[in-house]
């Protein structure tokens, strides 16, 4: 009987004699066999394509049917996909294959790639990758994803690029937030300030009275406490100019 066409490797052992047979893989192409001692960076190398194409080709098909059936094939209305819901509905049941957190993965890593082009463009990562650049908008993700395919980083090396990246972003935050917390604060001020002037302090009896020094006194020490804060820094850096400065000023004056 003759054994039907296989997909996979053939190789067994006759005698102590091994035998292989060419593979096919599944895109018809034909990898020709290697000799015992074959070079193990080469099998090393075969074993990581197969395992990568596998891991974004299962992504990309899940993610692909995902957006066709709910979303009208329009990846671009996934940014609030999660959301939706008949995509709650689906990621609730308990007869599919993978739970709510990696169905979400999968279509994520999809909708990214569409956006970026098409799988075609990334023949040197795997979901994992792109998995990793998730949270970043999308400028940072291209370019992130544009070096880890040209440069062949690792899954381990794009998250270390990542999290430097997110410690900057958490940092630049927090600052734009003590900016506008601050200028909130001086034109809130300036507002009421203008208001307070306008209204005659003698129509306040002793209790409104009192309670307006009270809120005064107390907006005037936390103010305090922020002009010592930030005067203390910027002493330090006009300090650190004169610093830079001096020694082109010594040297002009000879």
């Amino acid at each position: 009987m003759t054994a039907p066409a296989s997909s996979e490797s053939v190789c067994w052992s006759r005698g102590g004699v091994a035998a292989q047979a060419s593979v096919t893989m599944s895109n018809g192409n034909n990898i020709e066999p290697s000799p015992i001692g074959a070079d193990l960076d080469f099998v090393a190398l075969r074993l990581n394509e197969i395992c990568r194409s596998a891991s974004i080709n299962l992504a990309f098909r899940i993610g692909e049917f995902v957006i066709q059936q709910l979303f009208a094939n329009d990846a671009t209305s996934w940014h609030s996909g999660a959301a939706n819901p008949s995509f709650r509905a689906l990621a609730a049941r308990g007869d599919l294959p993978m739970g709510p957190s990696a169905l979400c993965r999968a279509v994520s890593i999809y909708a990214l790639i569409a956006r970026l082009g098409g799988r075609e463009h990334w023949t040197r990562l795997r979901a994992s990758h792109f998995q990793e650049v998730l949270p970043l908008d999308l400028p940072m993700q291209r370019q992130l994803l544009l070096s880890a395919e040209a440069e062949g980083w690792t899954v381990a090396r794009l998250r270390a690029e990542v999290a430097v990246l997110d410690t900057h972003r958490r940092h630049t935050h927090k600052v734009g937030r003590l900016d506008r917390a601050i200028r909130a604060i001086a034109k809130r001020l300036a507002t009421e300030i203008e208001t307070v002037d306008q209204w005659p302090d003698y129509e306040l009896d002793n209790t409104a009275l009192a309670e307006a020094h009270s809120a005064i006194s107390l907006v005037y020490e936390r103010l305090a406490e922020l002009e010592a804060r930030l005067g203390y820094r910027v002493a330090q850096l006009r300090h650190s100019d004169i610093v830079e400065l001096a020694p082109d000023a010594r040297a002009s004056s000879k």
